[in-house]
């Protein structure tokens, strides 16, 4: 008996106890039931049809290029994504609009706060991050694709995020539709970000110009700050103007809107999309 439980130690020796593949996080072998954060892997899924957020961990330097790294799908108003530093300083966000035609489903991606001054791209350091998943009701799934990281990741994240926003209504658009205004005032207590988008498609000849605009929320002084109308000038269309704007807040309420206006024989499709997303209380 003594020689067989020699025998067996031996054996063992040269064995390495089975342990777990990795551990809680990580992209070898994730756990759908891990606290956060939860690392980011070299394919990182989310899906879901409410604006929700998760808390996630770089363990890398890595660079997100625009499109060729993210991919959406959905068809919600907005169908996108945003990540955000801890102390709200920078963030990155990007979505597909496909109520807006002039886009023709193209993603449109926004660098906000300080940042790396790349265009169409933004480079994020190690750290933990706010993963932020923007839907409004209809399933929306996004794929980031961080080069220098291993492994995969499907999350689901179920925190509610303080998203508000859509098209909106007109303030005042004359009979024939080719001036349009709107806008909506949002209070962010402890600040957060904003995306504003405003477009007009025209049929020609003629113009288009569109151009958003934001105030500091005090009626009595009106409208201030609207960005320079994009103008375009063809011939006979359909032809249109827009302009984008995404930039951080400060605690406080913000008017965000934008206007249009075509002298062409028509207008096919005319609009302001806000998005308000609140910093949440929990954060540094």
């Amino acid at each position: 008996m003594s020689k067989i439980l020699v025998l067996v130690l031996v054996a063992l020796a040269g064995v390495v106890p089975a342990v777990p593949a990795a551990a809680s996080g990580s992209c070898d072998d994730p756990d759908p039931s891990m606290e956060e954060p939860v690392e980011l892997c070299g394919v990182t899924e989310i899906t879901g049809s409410q604006a929700s957020v998760v808390r996630v961990t770089l363990t890398e330097t890595v660079t997100i290029r625009s499109a060729l790294d993210v991919d959406f799908t959905g068809d919600a108003p907005m169908a996108g994504f945003g990540i955000v530093d801890d102390e709200w300083r920078r963030a990155y966000l990007g979505g597909i609009f496909p109520q807006i035609p002039l886009f023709e489903g193209l993603p449109k991606f926004f660098s906000l706060g300080e940042h790396d001054g790349v265009p169409g791209s933004e480079t994020f350091p190690p750290g933990d991050y706010n993963l932020y998943l923007l839907a409004d009701g209809s399933p929306v799934t996004v794929t980031l694709r961080l080069a220098g990281l291993p492994g995969s990741v499907e999350l689901a994240p179920t925190a509610p995020a303080d998203y508000r926003g859509g098209f909106l209504p007109p303030r005042y658009s004359v009979p024939t539709g080719h001036y349009f205004s709107a806008d909506r005032t949002e209070p962010l207590p402890l600040g957060g970000l904003g995306v504003r988008i405003a477009w007009i498609q025209s049929d020609g000849p003629g113009d288009a110009q569109a151009g958003t605009c934001r105030s500091n929320a005090e009626p009595q002084l009106g409208w201030f700050e609207c960005g320079g109308l994009g103008q375009t000038l063809l011939g006979m269309g359909p032809f249109g103007a827009y302009e984008t704007v995404g930039e951080m807040f400060g605690p406080g309420s913000y008017n965000q809107g934008g206007v249009a206006f075509s002298a062409a024989a028509s207008v096919r499709s005319v609009g302001v999309l806000a998005i308000w997303l609140g910093r949440p209380s929990d954060t540094s």
